[in-house]
């Protein structure tokens, strides 16, 4: 009977330490595991890339054309065949006129820069004399318009050259361009003579004659390919040299591109 009352009490000893060991494990676990914590949740971001909706337009179907009525192109001869020009190729004549219209529309979230590249390779032109003599008459008479705003008016294309050389505008980051801001219209007019004497129609003529390649028409022979010369001699005691040039060409670039603010044009350069 004493040794099963040893026994219990040995074993309730026993159960006591390991409750003790399990309890010091416990809080030695704990003090292993703590640590210092701060936190912080930000909120969600997100980024788009920036609007680019700049739209280069340019209309050039009533530039130049094979057939005009009224002084003006007409692109449909069909229904009404009386006709004051009819051609095989787009040509220029006395008594025509045409245009084409360019320029930028809509809106970018960045700095722009806007520029006009215009070569002139040829225009209409008769020319006698030589050096400082030299006198040249321009039958073709261009304006340029941005918007309402005549920029030149009635000239040559080389004046036109000149002008759109000057264009190179910046535009500002969000900035929205509607149909006028940055519209240009480039026009010509060939007057024909107001009546059959007009000191203009024997010039006229000729360049007609000088389109028409070499050979004699009347009193006027034309000659060369690359230079045209034509020879006036109505005037036996004063035959007249013209050199002609009876075509129109040039080339037109149209640039818009994002600039930094280091690439801007310092002010009053």
């Amino acid at each position: 009977m004493e040794n099963k009352k040893t026994n219990k009490n040995t074993r309730l000893i026993i159960i006591a330490i390991v409750l003790a060991l399990v309890v010091l494990f416990l809080c030695i676990g704990g003090a292993t595991f703590a640590r210092y914590i701060s936190s912080k949740k930000l909120p969600s971001n997100q980024a788009t890339v920036a609007k680019w909706g700049y739209v280069i337009t340019a209309d050039a179907k009533n530039l130049f054309g094979k057939d005009y009525a009224d002084t003006a192109i007409v692109a449909d001869t069909t229904s009404d065949p009386k006709l004051d020009v009819k051609a095989s190729g787009n040509v220029v004549a006395p008594g025509t006129t045409g245009n084409i219209t360019f320029g930028v529309t809509g809106s970018a979230e960045v700095l722009a820069k806007l520029n006009l590249a215009f070569t002139v390779k040829s225009d209409v032109s008769l020319t006698t004399g030589e050096d400082a003599s030299a006198t040249t008459y321009n039958p073709i008479k261009w304006t340029l318009k941005k918007g309402d705003t005549a920029l030149v008016t009635d000239k040559t294309l080389a004046d036109v050259s000149t002008e759109l050389a000057k264009v190179s505008t910046e535009i500002e980051a969000g900035t929205v361009i509607g149909e006028k801001d940055q519209a240009y219209t480039l026009s010509w007019k060939w007057d024909m003579g107001a009546t059959t004497d007009d000191a203009n129609n024997k010039l006229d003529t000729i360049l007609g004659y000088a389109a028409q390649g070499a050979g004699t028409y009347g009193d006027y022979v034309v000659d060369g390919t690359d230079t045209i010369t034509v020879t006036d001699k109505s005037d036996a005691d004063n035959e007249v040299v013209y050199t002609a040039v009876t075509k129109i060409e040039f080339d037109l670039s149209i640039e818009i591109v994002q600039i930094s603010n280091s690439e801007r044009v310092p002010a009053g350069s």
